[in-house]
């Protein structure tokens, strides 16, 4: 099943339950490029993990994740889901061209990840727009109830200004002294509705003050409420800046989901796969090797990576090769015993084989 941007949060709830009703998990991703250091047979484990940890200058665009279910009959059923993954917060993207055309003869577009990718935050970055909407919301709250610590007053209106703001102020003398109880202030620049919070909410602090979205610019409105309204209408929009960092911090929550849930992962080749999903959607990898394992373990306490099983005995002995085609064609060949897996119409084709080897082992 394809899940974005545009059906993500209708999904939700159905794959967090997938995630924890699940026997066991399959993952893989697609990168736009993977590491630019060579890697060498004699590194060392620190070695190795230094250079792929360079791959972070590229971005995951696309997560694919199969839950496996242990059936009463015996054997296995599974449903595959298809996330493709973008933008959440400013950042740079990297792209090589040739991993990029390796995944777009693979039927991956470019053009509909930007249109249609779920955004994600690390808990890093989630932070800070959590930190800036509290500070938002502090200020606010201290300009309401006339806490503002700042005792000098507004800035000087400059000479060239001094005509409009005092055309604004007669303006809202006469909205005073009138039945309205809105007052709308349109074609104003942006130094000028500075002008007009600071200047208007130091003389009328029981009016209310808002710059909205008109038809092709910003409306500057005042309004005549008490005090209590202006806090309701406050607490209503942190809600509404909450929801929109929940919306932001997107395709996090899934991974966050199967970190909470402790399942068994399973994956071919994965090292470069948890790096990038630690790095964008828990928090920046560390440097050092060893704090890399304290970070993993924590997030993802059980895991398998099939590739390291291919290459151990006693499976090395009937395949010679851990390369995935290579076990793809074990497989088929019968070489290894697959239990009994059922087909769901929701799984994706592409990611059949894969899926399938990772039930054998």
């Amino acid at each position: 099943m394809e899940i974005n941007v545009k059906n993500f949060e209708e999904t939700f709830d159905v794959v967090v339950r997938d995630i924890q009703q699940a026997e066991f998990l399959a993952i893989d991703a697609e990168f736009t490029g993977l590491t630019d250091k060579n890697l060498g047979l004699l590194d060392t484990v620190e070695e190795r993990y230094e250079k792929l940890r360079t791959s972070t200058n590229y971005s995951l665009v696309q997560f694919g994740l199969a839950v496996f279910f242990r059936e009463k009959e015996g054997g296995y059923s599974h449903r595959a889901y298809n996330f493709p993954v973008f933008g959440g917060f400013s950042r740079k993207f990297s792209v090589n061209t040739d991993s990029l055309i390796l995944i777009s003869e693979s039927g991956f577009s470019l053009d509909d990840m930007v249109k249609n990718g779920i955004p994600f935050l690390n808990l890093d970055e989630e932070e800070k727009l959590r930190l800036k909407i509290e500070e938002w919301k502090k200020q606010q709250e201290a300009e309401l109830l006339q806490k503002v610590t700042n005792k000098i007053g507004p800035s000087a209106i400059l000479f060239e200004e001094s005509e409009y703001m005092n055309a604004i102020f007669s303006k809202v003398e006469r909205f005073l002294l009138s039945p309205d109880t809105r007052l709308e202030i349109e074609n104003s620049s942006r130094y000028q509705r500075k002008l007009m919070f600071e200047h208007l909410r130091y003389r009328y602090p029981d009016l209310s003050f808002e710059s909205i979205e008109g038809n092709g610019s910003r409306i500057f409105v005042i309004e005549k409420k008490p005090k209590e309204e202006q806090l309701k209408i406050l607490h209503e929009k942190e809600k509404e800046k909450l929801k929109e960092l929940e919306e932001k911090v997107g395709f996090s929550r899934i991974v966050r989901e199967i970190s909470k849930s402790k399942k068994l992962i399973m994956g071919h080749n994965m090292t470069l796969d948890i790096i990038h999903i630690l790095h964008q959607f828990i928090s920046s990898v560390p440097y050092i090797y060893t704090d890399f394992k304290d970070m993993l373990t924590e997030t993802f306490p059980r895991f398998i990576d099939t590739k390291v099983i291919a290459a151990a005995q006693p499976v090395w002995d009937k395949i010679q090769d851990s390369s995935l085609p290579t076990l793809i064609e074990t497989i088929k060949r019968g070489i290894l015993p697959v239990p009994n897996l059922k087909e769901e119409p929701s799984c994706l084709p592409d990611l059949q084989d894969f899926l399938d080897w990772n039930s054998t082992i």
